[in-house]
């Protein structure tokens, strides 16, 4: 279905559809771009003509700065005008800006986001540094329950 068929639907059908008042709007993917691992030093031009030579036009462009510092966060959040062009970019994944790796992932909505991590810490689930689930930890954690190496004989048991 072209772009025409697609207009002459949603002009032809009003508000109203089967009875039920509809909101048409056009499918699109997502073409925002979350680039993590960048240096504080990276001056925002710099991060936009790398990412606008390889990949096209940036329709915008988003970069926090650390309240206590007042140095840019090692994050930016950008959006493409292809989406195809987007979609290379993530698939790629690891790219080199100011001689440090930094990785391409897609952006996800701040809703979305803080409902899996409810749902994660919801379900006792832990995640490494590598995004990958935990099962446990080398911190505080005791193993078996058996006599301990100083007081042989002493059948003394895990208290956690």
């Amino acid at each position: 279905m072209g772009s025409k068929e697609i207009f002459i639907v949603f002009t032809s059908c009003g508000d109203f559809m089967y009875g039920k008042r509809i909101d048409p709007k056009g499918a699109s993917k997502n073409s925002k771009i979350f680039v993590g691992g960048l240096k504080p030093e990276s001056d925002d031009d710099t991060i936009k003509t790398f990412f606008t030579e390889l990949y096209g036009e940036i329709a915008s462009f988003e970069r926090g700065v650390d309240k206590h510092t007042e140095m840019p966060r090692p994050f930016a959040f950008l959006t493409l005008k292809d989406e195809e062009m987007a979609a290379k970019c993530v698939k790629e994944k690891w790219h080199t800006i100011d001689d440090k790796q930094v990785e391409c992932k897609s952006a996800v909505d701040n809703y979305q986001y803080k409902q899996q991590r409810n749902f994660n810490y919801q379900n006792n689930y832990r995640y490494d540094s590598y995004g990958g689930p935990s099962f446990g930890s080398s911190y505080g954690h005791f193993a078996g329950g058996g006599p301990s190496r100083q007081n042989k004989g002493m059948n003394r048991s895990n208290p956690y």
